[in-house]
């Protein structure tokens, strides 16, 4: 295991840490996030413990796929407060689910890393950030957008989902040739994710009342 693959693997716990110690001072949203938070450390956990004792594990990246899009979904559904947008996120996430079942049956099972499935996450997620952005710049005054915790965590998922996009979906051939950039990409762009994380939920906090 490289240097980065280990610094990928534990830069969940910057966020995990600091939102125990601030979970009674986020809202609900937040705290829906803080709940993704954890669930990506408990499976970083146990993937890291099945490739140290050689336990096939890439079942493990389908369930975290399901767990990241429900999570997100759910949050910007919470978010969004347009009807159409509510209604066209809900097909979208239905057509997700079929979308994932037929590629387990079909295409990749639980055996198989699940690039097609995250290729498609990345796609829909990256409509959600387009119409909320657009949302955000219509219902917020920009000279305090900053101060947004929903708009800084908008930009680190465009960020990492654009960025990701074309990994997944060549992931397979990558893998086989064993190309180590991807790993090391991959592995960079989680890091950014992790520590974007941290600041949302910083950014994010209420201040204590007296």
């Amino acid at each position: 295991m490289h240097l980065i693959d280990i610094i990928s693997n534990l830069s969940i716990l910057a966020p995990t840490l600091l939102g125990a110690v601030l979970f009674t001072r986020l809202d609900g949203n937040l705290r829906l996030l803080y709940g993704l938070i954890v669930g990506t450390l408990v499976l970083e956990g146990v993937i890291l413990y099945t490739s140290y004792n050689g336990i096939g594990n890439l079942y493990l990246f389908h369930v975290y796929t399901f767990l990241e899009f429900g999570v997100i979904s759910v949050l910007y559904y919470r978010l969004m407060r347009m009807f159409l947008f509510r209604v066209i996120l809900i097909v979208t996430a239905l057509g997700f689910v079929v979308f994932s079942l037929l590629n387990l049956t079909y295409w990749e099972s639980f055996s198989e890393f699940n690039s097609n499935q995250r290729a498609v996450e990345g796609v829909i997620v990256l409509f959600y950030l387009f119409y909320y952005a657009v949302y955000l710049m219509q219902t917020l005054e920009l000279k305090n957008i900053e101060k947004h915790p929903y708009y800084w965590l908008t930009i680190a998922y465009v960020f990492y989902f654009l960025a990701t996009f074309l990994l997944f979906t060549f992931s397979k051939s990558l893998i086989k040739e064993n190309i180590q950039a991807y790993w090391f990409i991959h592995g960079a762009f989680n890091i950014f994710l992790n520590t974007m994380y941290a600041v949302v939920l910083w950014i994010g906090r209420k201040k204590q009342t007296s």
